[in-house]
């Protein structure tokens, strides 16, 4: 399972390559993410810039400039791979993003357990998450607090 660092990085990686690009066309390539972005949704995507990439929690959001937020989630073994729209995609790609400079970027797992889906302007996507392990108010006074009625392990508690 991609760990929070791993996910930062994704989230980085993603961030470089597609901020500030339009998309040319969103497709899925199995079963389960059809019926999370089903074509006629993926045909709505087509020519939104992304304005901007943000991670929260282990939650990757696509912010485009209609208001809507394409959300993915990697689950057990997602990544991203980036590539050109003249290449094959590779055999795990589940979903694939052109964007109208020729890069495409391709969501991958090989379980198929990953997420994409997209959410309407003012719709929250995402569930609800704790505070940011990198948030400075993450500190000895919060988790007092947070933990102050709790019992059992630490680890369990903390998870």
């Amino acid at each position: 399972m991609p760990e929070l660092p791993e996910v930062e990085e994704a989230m980085q990686r993603l961030r470089t390559a597609v901020e500030g690009k339009t998309i040319a066309t969103v497709r899925t390539h199995h079963a389960s993410h059809k019926r999370q972005l089903p074509d006629a949704t993926a045909r709505r995507l087509r020519q939104q810039k992304i304005l901007r990439v943000e991670r929260r929690g282990k939650h990757q959001l696509l912010h485009l400039e209609n208001g809507s937020t394409l959300h993915a989630h990697f689950r057990m073994n997602g990544d991203w791979l980036m590539s050109n729209t003249s290449e094959p995609l590779d055999r795990f790609t589940r979903a694939s993003i052109d964007l109208t400079d020729g890069t495409r970027i391709e969501l991958q797992d090989s379980r198929a357990l990953s997420s994409i889906k997209l959410h309407p302007k003012g719709e929250n996507p995402l569930p609800k998450l704790g505070i940011e392990a990198n948030d400075p108010a993450l500190d000895a006074s919060y988790l007092q607090t947070a933990l102050s009625k709790k019992k059992g392990p630490i680890k369990v508690t903390l998870m």
